[in-house]
């Protein structure tokens, strides 16, 4: 389950629900809030974007390996 959840109704517009940690089950609402709104979207659609590529690679056949003199992470 994603952290974030992206909301969209007519009545409230556009709102993020936070679904784990200190925050658990709060809604912010773009119009009451938008400068910390933003800053969830972003992490939203980032983790997103993250957990669809993280699948695509993983059905293609591919690990996910930290380099052992760079650290960084790659696929292979």
């Amino acid at each position: 389950m994603s952290k974030y959840s992206l909301l969209s109704s007519k009545e409230r517009g556009r709102a993020i629900r936070i679904n784990s940690g200190k925050e658990a089950g709060r809604i912010v609402e773009e119009s009451v809030d938008p400068v910390y709104y933003m800053e969830l979207r972003k992490k939203a659609v980032t983790n997103f974007k993250s957990s669809q590529r993280n699948d695509l690679m993983s059905s293609l056949g591919l690990n996910k390996v930290r380099g052992s003199v760079s650290g960084k992470i790659y696929w292979e």
